[in-house]
């Protein structure tokens, strides 16, 4: 009887312990997510844009923290631990085969996505024809590796339009030829 209580009093303990630990657990990861908003609402702006767009899926890429990442369904489309049914902004790639250069569409024209096309059209290597549309110099590929190499936003919010990768490799290898074939005669 006395070894009985003593097992049960270790077990109770034990157990409450158990409950502290999660209890601790639970306030850090809330606490971690109210530090990760804020610093979101930072970064994201304008503030009445940010709050239609899944914060998770915009720091996916920034700081690693993969308690925050969204994940991507069969058919596509993105989802988040919790079902934001939120805006899940993307910058996405095209190849204009008439004009041959590269398109930009943003899918929201949050701020830090504004001031990457903004220094573009500022160098002369894009040009702004709506806030969602900008033109810009060069092909997909090189245009692709400037968009993964700025540091205002992460690389997991750039897309290639199916297709415009391989219109934009058969562009540039034709122009390439016919600039080598002009040199040579």
């Amino acid at each position: 009887m006395f070894v009985t209580g003593l097992l049960e009093d270790w077990m109770r303990k034990l157990e409450e312990g158990r409950q502290r630990r999660r209890e601790i657990h639970s306030l850090d990861r809330q606490r971690a997510y109210e530090t990760f908003l804020l610093n979101q609402k930072s970064v994201w702006t304008p503030p009445e844009l940010f709050e239609k767009c899944c914060p998770r899926f915009l720091g996916a890429g920034g700081d690693g923290q993969e308690l925050f990442h969204s994940i991507r369904r069969k058919d596509g489309t993105w989802s988040c631990p919790g079902g934001c049914n939120k805006i899940h902004p993307t910058i996405t790639l095209f190849f204009d085969t008439e004009k041959l250069h590269s398109v930009a569409i943003l899918s929201v024209p949050l701020d830090p996505f504004n001031k990457y096309f903004n220094s573009r059209v500022k160098d002369g290597s894009a040009v702004c024809k709506t806030p969602f549309y900008y033109e810009l110099d060069g092909f997909v590929r090189s245009n692709l590796n400037k968009l993964k190499e700025q540091k205002l936003f992460g690389n997991h919010l750039v897309k290639v339009a199916m297709g415009a990768l391989r219109e934009s490799d058969l562009a540039q290898s034709a122009a390439l030829e016919m600039e080598h074939h002009k040199q040579c005669h």
